[in-house]
C-alpha cells in the first residue's frame, strides 16, 4: 500500500478509539470545544484524516513536553 494512501486514510471515531485509545466520549467533548484533531462530517457522521490526527497527536506531545520542562 503506498505511503500516501495511508496518510490520507479516513478514520471514524470508533477507529480512533480502537487504534489510538482515545475514547469516543473524549473525542466528542473535545470536538465540541474545538480542541480535538481536525475533522469533517458527511451527514451526521464524523471522520478524521489519519494524517491530521497523527499531526494533532504530535502537537499534543510537544505541548505536553514543553509544560513539563523546568
Amino acid at each position: 500500500m503506498p505511503e500516501n494512501h495511508c496518510q490520507n486514510q479516513v478514520l471514524t471515531p470508533l477507529d480512533v478509539e480502537a487504534e489510538f485509545r482515545i475514547p469516543r466520549s473524549t473525542q466528542k467533548k473535545q470536538r465540541a470545544l474545538d480542541t480535538f484533531a481536525p475533522h469533517f462530517r458527511i451527514g451526521r457522521r464524523v471522520y478524521y484524516r489519519r494524517s491530521a490526527l497523527v499531526a494533532w497527536i504530535a502537537k499534543q506531545e510537544q505541548q505536553t513536553a514543553g509544560d513539563h520542562r523546568g
